[in-house]
């Protein structure tokens, strides 16, 4: 397997379930923006963590109908548009409704995992994979620390345009990226000779 598309995978996860974490420390200063008290701006970590396990119902399980490929594609952009969303919301209310859209795509981490368990052959699954969660985790811990950074620099609504950016950018990325999978052989008799074909997929 490509070990730039592992690390490819690996960023996609750490940066997609970094969303769900970006938001935990700047909720007293969008608290402060939006004049709501503290315990109502913790409503948007509730909000983005329902929305995760709702995306964990209802997603995760079309990794195994659906092209994985176009399908973390496609969670990666409506990412990026909750994140910008976010970034642009003109109240609570639409803030809290952007980041449980975030949380629900924000589950394509858990579909990356089994994308780049298939891509992989026998003998490197178990590094893939482990590289792939290590990027997860990472995506985990940096998340706050990052957020924050950007804060100060130019205030709440850059870290979710920052966030926003990098997923398109992954987005892009991965969709261009040459398939480097080829499923099991289908074999069949034709004219008394077997035959086999192969088909790509990512």
């Amino acid at each position: 397997m490509d070990r730039r598309l592992v690390v490819l995978l690996a960023v996609t996860c750490g940066v997609a379930v970094s969303s769900l974490y970006v938001a935990q420390p700047l909720l007293d200063t969008i608290g402060n923006a939006f004049r709501v008290s503290d315990g109502t701006a913790g409503l948007l970590v509730t909000a983005s963590q329902l929305g995760y396990v709702v995306g964990l119902a209802l997603l995760v399980p079309l990794g195994d109908l659906l092209e994985r490929r176009r399908l973390i594609v496609g969670l990666l952009v409506l990412a990026a548009l909750g994140q910008v969303v976010s970034a642009l919301a003109p109240g609570f209310a639409v803030l809290a409704a952007s980041l449980a859209l975030v949380g629900v795509t924000s589950a394509v981490a858990q579909i990356v995992v089994p994308l780049a368990a298939s891509l992989a052959a026998e003998d490197e699954r178990g590094q893939v994979v482990g590289t792939v969660m290590s990027g997860l985790l990472v995506g985990i811990l940096l998340a706050r620390t990052l957020s924050g950074l950007l804060a100060e620099v130019g205030g709440w609504r850059l870290v979710f345009a920052a966030v926003a950016a990098a997923l398109l950018v992954l987005a892009a990325v991965l969709w261009r990226f040459p398939p480097s999978h080829t499923s099991p052989p289908r074999c069949g008799r034709r004219v008394g000779r077997r035959s086999c074909s192969r088909t790509t997929t990512a």
